[in-house]
């Protein structure tokens, strides 16, 4: 039976080209835990590893790029689930989100899915703990397009302006850096929504993408709408670093 965490792969392989049969044996070597390997990888400037791990938070393979000692990973989510007050507005058959108790408000959860071209792309910065494991504490959300290259900013209260998520000083944690960086998709998923930073994308912005119709719960939105136009593009140092699959 084989051992946990042991790597498990048929030794020797054999393979069959025009050539003729071949047998191919595999050595492998221990490169030493999994901190010290990343903090030596992280000496080098920039290093772009795809598809490392995966994870049931995510819709794509994660990847990673290090750079100035910096571990950046990356990965699409599903949606956005947005927990926060919602005010029942019956004339247009949907829920308005309020971002705050007031009045007869409701607290709720809803799902919010990518429009139609879009991909919500969900970023932390990982750093290894001074004993063991990992910890994140900055994470990003962005909006990709099938049209259009670049990064655009999710017009949402608790986003700054370069994408950042405000998520007080809530910290994630983990064994591996898959597992951080999971873990830091599931808090942000769980966080609650406020009014905190409306001010940067404007009260219409956010009533038009985020209200969500009474029956259904779905987005009031087109989801065919030009939304490129109404969502900022973002540039900083940690989306410059990101490639994105051609």
């Amino acid at each position: 039976m084989a051992k946990q965490n042991e790597i498990s792969l048929p030794n020797p392989i054999y393979a069959i080209t025009p050539e003729g049969w071949h047998r191919i044996s595999i050595v492998r070597e221990n490169l030493g835990p999994q901190e010290e390997l990343i903090r030596k990888v992280a000496s080098a400037s920039p290093v772009h590893i795809d598809r490392i791990g995966s994870s049931p938070n995510f819709v794509s393979p994660i990847s990673m790029v290090v750079q100035n000692s910096e571990i950046v990973l990356y990965a699409y989510i599903p949606y956005i689930k947005i927990r926060t007050f919602f005010k029942v507005v019956k004339s247009e058959s949907a829920l308005v989100p309020t971002w705050i108790k007031k009045d007869d408000a409701i607290d709720m959860e809803l799902s919010w899915p990518p429009l139609q071209r879009m991909g919500l792309l969900f970023v932390a910065i990982v750093s290894p703990e001074s004993s063991a494991g990992f910890r994140s504490q900055h994470c990003y959300l962005a909006a990709t397009s099938m049209k259009s290259k670049g990064f655009f900013r999710i017009p949402i209260p608790n986003i700054h302006e370069d994408a950042r998520v405000c998520m007080g000083n809530a910290v994630s944690s983990g064994p591996s850096i898959i597992d951080t960086f999971s873990n830091a998709a599931e808090n942000f998923q769980k966080s609650q929504w406020n009014m905190d930073l409306m001010h940067i994308h404007g009260e219409q912005t956010v009533a038009k993408y985020f209200s969500f119709n009474i029956k259904t719960q779905r987005p009031k939105v087109d989801e065919k709408s030009d939304w490129e136009k109404d969502f900022p593009k973002v540039s900083n140092a940690i989306f410059n670093r990101i490639i994105l699959p051609s």
